[in-house]
């Protein structure tokens, strides 16, 4: 349900839903309406084409009728006695009569065709024909040839059948008797032609075909066997002839005669349907795309990328404004973020300043009471050796035009501060270093390391006890870890959650401000890329990792002065544009 109520809500979906709805039903309805008319057009059409077709055969029927009635004739009285018995006349004179009669029987419709008589004493086969310019010598030829070859049986008539005579396809009928054979033959093709002239109106496919449907005889220009149910098939049985006649028409033509405000309605509808990823594509460039950009452009703001920028130019007046005060309002953001952000850095130095005018008196009073103790037992030497180590001490902590030291430069005030804590409490604790030589260049915020050693000392010390302070840096990757452990006295679960949260803990001790300050500098530096887990029991000392990237914004400066010079830059290619 929840992903339903997302993509109601998405904007693509809507203007593809909207179109649709504009688009789709009234093209539906059109392509119903111009299908309808389409269908009762081509029902109307194949029952008339049917009608002439029936006329046809009819006409057809009635000529074969007519020569079934004129052959009956002929075979009565005399012709039969000659067909059957020997006479004892002259055979050539019976063979020129028949032969007359036979062909008269042959014209008597209005059929092309020819006519034969074999006598078959002196093996002489008399071919006539309607008309000597239609067929040739080659076509007479080729009938004798048929009746000489063919299987003659003593006495029978055979059934309509299909012969070929010399590439042309005639429907032809024999008559054997014992003395004569005769025969009928009618030019099929002649036949289709007749009501191919007809119907010229179209393009279609006249044959003559079995009863399984088969094309024996076929005239027109069409193409029979259209895929897909494109032909229309109009068939009518020839009673008497044994076959039947078939008109084939492509779809495709005969619906080409429709009424031309069909077609066109037709065609505006297909017109639409292609429209549609035309009009989609418009609105996607100039609508949907600009939002989409403009939507990850808010997205990247958000997540605090304040250098994102809308490229190019959308095309529209609006569109382009929008994109203009897009990158304004994010370049006032980015002014404004980092006006904040050195304001919180100032903030921060304030008070880390704070703390160490707070820290200093504090200290300077512990120094000195070490240094009067040594001094009263006479023990000149470390009196020297301390002055120089709080020299050295003071010389560094109050050193403030840098926000960042190298690794070695930290650590080297560390063993400092070590050596000092070492005369103040002897044989209370001992010291392991373990540093990369890769990692002694890096840049850290300053006072980072030593923070944690002074508390493992201030806070870890046992009385009767040597505890153990071991600092790991090593270089892993693009990141620089730090560890700081100590086996001091650690302190209790829910205060190391505390600080683990950047919270100040106050005890009875009073507000402990240390590690708070030092995690909101690594978050002010660092944002989400540093990395600062503590753990501790009491009784069993306490761990503290630290892992930093190992690039600066600017290698050698404070966070402040990179940000500062960052925000004139971008004031002045600001301005270049504008001049622009």
């Amino acid at each position: 349900m929840k992903k339903i109520h997302m993509l109601w809500k998405n904007l693509i979906f809507r203007l593809v839903l909207a179109c649709s709805l504009a688009i789709i039903p009234v093209n539906v309805l059109a392509a119903a309406v111009t299908g309808m008319i389409s269908e009762n057009y081509e029902e109307s059409l194949t029952a008339s084409y049917d009608s002439q077709l029936e006329l046809y055969v009819r006409a057809l029927e009635s000529e074969l009728s007519h020569l079934e009635s004129k052959v009956g004739e002929f075979l009565s009285g005399e012709n039969m006695a000659v067909l059957t018995i020997r006479q004892e006349s002259d055979s050539s004179v019976d063979l020129i009569r028949l032969s007359n009669e036979i062909d008269e029987i042959r014209s008597s419709v209005q059929i092309n065709g020819m006519s034969y008589l074999w006598n078959h004493e002196d093996d002489n086969v008399s071919v006539r024909m309607n008309a000597a310019n239609q067929y040739g010598i080659a076509d007479v030829e080729a009938v004798r040839s048929i009746v000489r070859n063919r299987e003659r049986v003593s006495m029978g008539v055979s059934a309509w059948e299909i012969t070929e005579a010399d590439g042309r396809k005639f429907f032809i009928r024999h008559f054997d008797y014992p003395c004569f054979s005769f025969g009928l033959l009618l030019d099929a093709e002649s036949m289709l032609e007749d009501l191919e002239e007809s119907s010229r109106e179209i393009t279609e496919t006249i044959s003559f075909a079995d009863m399984d449907g088969r094309n024996l005889v076929t005239v027109g220009d069409g193409q029979t066997g259209a895929p897909d149910g494109g032909e229309i098939r109009i068939e009518r049985k020839i009673g008497d002839l044994g076959y039947s006649l078939v008109r084939s028409i492509r779809r495709s033509d005969m619906l080409s005669q429709l009424p031309v405000f069909v077609t066109v309605i037709r065609a505006l509808a297909v017109l639409s349907f292609l429209a549609l990823p035309l009009l989609w594509f418009v609105i996607r460039r100039q609508v949907v795309n600009p939002l989409t950009e403009l939507w990850k452009g808010m997205y990247a703001v958000k997540n605090g990328d304040l250098e994102y920028r809308l490229e190019g130019t959308p095309g529209t007046s609006q569109m382009d404004y929008i994109y203009r005060t897009f990158n304004s309002m994010t370049a006032e953001i980015k002014n404004l973020t980092i006006e904040s952000y050195e304001k919180e850095l100032e903030k921060l130095q304030t008070e880390s300043l704070n703390i160490l005018l707070e820290v200093n008196p504090h200290m300077l009073l512990n120094f000195l009471n070490t240094i009067y103790s040594l001094a009263s037992v006479s023990r000149l030497e470390e009196v020297k050796s301390f002055t120089l180590l709080l020299v050295s001490h003071f010389r560094y902590i109050l050193r403030r035009e840098k926000s960042f030291v190298t690794v070695r430069e930290e650590m080297n005030f560390v063993t400092n501060f070590m050596e000092i804590q070492k005369m103040r409490f002897p044989d209370s604790f001992t010291s392991v270093y373990d540093v990369d030589e890769e990692a002694q260049n890096v840049e850290i915020p300053c006072l980072l390391i030593e923070n944690f050693v002074e508390n493992s000392i201030k806070y870890g010390l046992v009385l009767g006890k040597t505890i153990e302070i071991l600092i790991n840096i090593h270089v892993r990757g693009e990141h620089l870890d730090i560890s700081i452990c100590d086996t001091g006295n650690g302190m209790d679960e829910e205060k190391a959650a505390a600080l683990q949260r950047g919270e100040a803990v106050t005890d009875e001790r009073g507000k402990h401000i240390g590690i708070w300050n030092c995690l909101h500098r690594l978050r002010l530096y660092y944002g989400d890329d540093a990395e600062f887990r503590i753990t501790s029991r009491t009784g069993e000392g306490t761990q503290v990792w630290i892992s930093l990237p190992l690039t600066l914004p600017e290698t050698g400066g404070s966070a402040l002065d990179d940000y500062r010079k960052k925000r004139e830059r971008n004031n002045s290619m600001e301005e270049k544009e504008k001049d622009r």
